[in-house]
């Protein structure tokens, strides 16, 4: 797309990566450039070496033209009123541990993700493009779930769990924030009609392997950097998953589902340490804080035996000097030294990329030129999907399957073991539909109640048809008196398992569980059947009778039954029909 005249964010903005994106975005003149950041003084700092980017590009060329930057800062990963605070400064205290437990683990809804930080500035700003160069996997896999783990594992030993524990482990979970996350930002771009999204991400080794000798003194492989390898890769077929969705449901409106296409959406994933910011000598930083040299002696030795406090403020007297020497600033990676710098990037080590390549390959994504690097893209033209062989094998496996089922005088509707209960729900309520009448037209021309007393002498008669999918956890809805009535076995499916085996029965639950997983054999449902057939049909009767081509697969003969001008009643194709019509569920990759 052209970027001239949009307005773009960058996620991270404020990293070295995402200095060298904004600055290769400036030649491309977009109206504004908005830096996020975690910290305000991080995003004011890149705005300003922005500024003198374009000043300086305006005394080399006269036809430059003013881009307005605009900083931003706070937890994108978190809610408003804790946007200012860390994952782990949030976990440091009860009040923050519940909001992070909250927003991760709560159904996502439009009231939730609006409480985002990452939600409120994409729909403050609506930008056209977004940029993110966020180190995503580094932030949550770095709350380290194996400590809390460990911390829980020794208190249930001991049986004094502690609540503070049983949240911090809570906190630390990597793929519900990880899920969430993506969520909320997809929802957001997709509320903005963004047109393009490109995630820098992270391969979370530097390139190398299981055998990565850098690692802060864990065991190696640390289990830390192998989750942050994990989390990057989570989150990139996460972003595969995105990438091949048609349309996206709005959470603008939750009382229908409204499909709205998704970004174009590409990664570039660096196998490389990124660097260097800048090369300089002064004080040594270390989690943002100078280093104080210590007051040692050889004469203050201990004899090493016994137990070793890790941190122990009786030893380690201060001296009053900082440690400064020369340094290579690498970013989010910190400073390293002039030895750490030659070792890490020694040839057969994790060598290093510049960010200044990874920016252009990131705008020339944006721009649609084709760089190779689009990982996304990768995975889409390498992954194995449906084949001719496949397609050509399934007309005999269902024929295969319907003489089976002559032959037994049985139909095979539903088990609900490949799920979701609300497919079984589909076939059923379509199956009973189908033992009543020959062809879909017929349904239209029942008032809804007559259709209700009619699918009942049916149950009547046959028992079993009542008895299978309660069976398999698919309850039964029905008005008896006006009152609703639930036929139920000993499972129900809908809703699923959520901690806790008792829910509560509302009039909002029940019409949310009646539509997610129960058969519903009230007359305001079998309207909306009476509505999906109108629509089926007319979908198929719009279809110019002499349009023979490969444009359409459920064509005008798609539905046909026996006779002439007949539409038959088939329970599993309507079902995928109303997958993709109704639910907005198509696939969108062949």
């Amino acid at each position: 797309m052209d970027i001239q005249g949009t307005t773009v964010m960058v996620l991270g903005g404020g990293g070295m990566v995402g200095r060298a994106v904004c600055r290769e975005l400036l030649k491309n003149r977009p109206a504004r450039i908005v830096v996020c950041s975690l910290h305000e003084a991080e995003s004011k700092l890149a705005i300003r070496t922005l500024e003198e980017e374009i000043q300086r590009a305006s005394q080399l060329t006269k036809d430059s033209q003013p881009v307005e930057l605009i900083p931003e800062w706070g937890n994108l990963f978190a809610r408003d009123s804790q946007r200012h605070l860390t994952g782990n400064q949030a976990m440091q205290t009860a009040e923050g541990r519940a909001a992070i437990i909250e927003d991760t683990l709560t159904p996502m809804s439009a009231t939730v993700a609006r409480r985002f930080v990452l939600y409120q500035i994409v729909l403050k700003y609506q930008p056209q493009v977004i940029i993110d160069a966020m180190n995503t996997a580094t932030g949550i896999a770095y709350s380290d779930i194996f400590s809390h783990s460990r911390q829980v594992w020794r208190e249930v030993q001991e049986d004094a769990t502690s609540r503070d524990s049983v949240e911090k482990l809570l906190c630390s979970l990597y793929i519900p924030q990880l899920i969430r996350h993506v969520d909320v930002l997809y929802r957001a771009m997709v509320a903005v009609d963004t047109k393009a999204y490109v995630k820098l991400g992270t391969s979370g080794t530097g390139g190398m392997g299981w055998n990565i000798p850098y690692t802060h003194g864990e065991e190696r492989p640390s289990s830390v950097l192998l989750s942050k390898s994990a989390v990057a890769g989570a989150h990139t077929l996460l972003l595969f998953l995105l990438a091949r969705t048609p349309g996206i449901a709005s959470l603008e409106n939750e009382e229908e589902v409204v499909s709205k296409a998704p970004p174009a959406t590409m990664e570039i994933k660096p196998t490389a340490m990124i660097g260097w910011r800048g090369i300089g000598y002064g004080e040594i930083y270390k989690r943002g804080r100078p280093v104080e040299l210590e007051d040692v002696q050889l004469a203050m030795a201990i004899p090493a035996k016994g137990s070793l406090k890790l941190d122990d403020p009786d030893y380690g007297k201060p001296s009053g000097r900082m440690l400064e020497t020369v340094y290579v600033d690498t970013g989010e990676n910190g400073l390293f030294s002039t030895e750490e710098f030659v070792a890490i990037t020694s040839p057969g080590q994790m060598e290093f990329v510049t960010p200044e390549e990874i920016a252009r390959n990131v705008v020339d994504e944006v721009r649609g030129v084709n760089t190779g690097k689009d990982v996304i893209n990768a995975l889409n033209v390498t992954c194995m999907g449906p084949t001719y062989r496949a397609g050509f094998q399934r007309q005999r496996a269902i024929q295969k399957l319907r003489e089976l089922e002559s032959r037994h005088g049985v139909d095979s509707v539903a088990f609900e073991n490949l799920g979701p209960p609300r497919l079984s729900k589909l076939l059923y309520e379509a199956y009973y539909l189908k033992r009543l009448f020959n062809d879909l037209q017929d349904v239209l021309q029942h008032e809804p109640a007559a259709l209700v007393q009619q699918i009942f002498q049916l149950l009547d008669q046959q028992p079993d048809l009542l008895a299978t999918p309660v069976s398999i956890g698919i309850p039964v809805l029905f008005e008896k008196d006006g009152k609703p009535q639930l036929l139920r076995g000993r499972q129900v499916k809908t809703p699923p398992p959520s901690g806790a085996n008792e829910v509560q029965l509302d009039s909002h639950n029940l019409e949310e569980w009646a539509r997610a997983g129960w058969i519903d054999l009230r007359p305001a449902n079998l309207e909306l059947w009476q509505q999906r057939i109108r629509a089926l049909v007319a979908d198929s009767l719009s279809i110019p009778a002499a349009d023979t081509s490969s444009r359409y697969v459920r064509d005008r003969e798609f539905w046909r039954g026996g006779e002439e001008g007949s539409f038959s009643i088939q329970p599993g194709e309507i079902a995928a029909w109303i997958f993709i019509n109704e639910d907005k569920g198509e696939r969108g990759r062949e």
